[in-house]
């Protein structure tokens, strides 16, 4: 920034003077020589098919912040080192212009890193119907938001006066606020799925444990009954069976007696 003040204040100096037309393919956020106006633009500026002269904004201003503005963010991944969002741009007209992957540096701007936060609130409120296997696999998959917030406190954007005041000030205090309270809900709800899937499997372990036990003591009782009647033998067996079979008849005449 002081270069380019330095540059001005000598071309300034120097009483040189630039044609609006001659600087008309410059940016004119960061022209060294001075801005172009509206009106020079508008008289060298190129008709589309249907003769309207389009403003062409460049993609990205001189702090390298994306001009676009985004729309959503989709997903977010690691690229190398850098961390990189999939958003969905606007034109103009806030009409979707495009989707493209785009550094997490370029967003970093009030009224695109809110977006970031949108989505991992998204996918905190999706993952509340889902199963808590699901749920875990569903918010694991994801980069951490806390690798995200690191990276955005190592770029510096949460940096501000402490006792500064005003919308930018005011505007970072509040992100950082945000932040820290969504990477709270996000670290509860990966603990939470976490324990009610070991509270399900322990539960499963003592159920398969009891089933083993039933079935255990199942198998020895009639070992013990068929080890019984292989001692007793068939002929014993038999006249115990006719003994039975005359006490219930016994018991049945007496019934009617009485």
């Amino acid at each position: 920034m002081a270069e380019r003040a330095s540059i001005e204040a000598a071309v300034g100096n120097a009483d040189l003077h630039f044609p609006g037309e001659d600087r008309i393919r410059q940016n004119r956020a960061i022209s060294s020589i001075g801005v172009i106006s509206s009106r020079t633009r508008a008289r060298c500026g190129q008709a589309n098919h249907m003769g309207f002269i389009e403003r062409h904004v460049p993609r990205y201003d001189e702090e390298g912040t994306l001009m676009k503005q985004v729309e959503e963010v989709f997903q977010i991944r690691w690229n190398g080192s850098d961390i990189q969002c999939q958003v969905a741009l606007l034109d103009q007209r806030y009409i979707r212009d495009e989707v493209a992957w785009e550094d997490l540096r370029t967003i970093l701007h009030p009224w695109k890193e809110w977006k970031i936060r949108g989505f991992y609130r998204g996918a905190l409120r999706h993952s509340r119907a889902m199963e808590y296997t699901h749920r875990l696999a569903h918010l694991e998959g994801k980069v951490p938001p806390r690798e995200v917030f690191n990276m955005i406190r190592g770029l510096g954007y949460f940096d501000h006066d402490a006792s500064a005041v005003g919308n930018d000030a005011t505007s970072k205090r509040s992100a950082f606020n945000h932040w820290t309270t969504l990477l709270a809900r996000w670290e509860h709800q990966i603990q939470d799925a976490k324990a009610h899937i070991e509270a399900a499997e322990a539960r499963e372990e003592e159920r398969q444990k009891r089933a083993g036990e039933k079935a255990k003591r199942k198998a020895e009782a009639e070992e013990g009954r068929a080890k019984k009647k292989a001692k007793i033998g068939p002929s014993t067996m038999a006249e115990q069976n006719v003994l039975s079979a005359r006490a219930q008849r016994a018991r049945a005449r007496n019934a009617r007696k009485q």
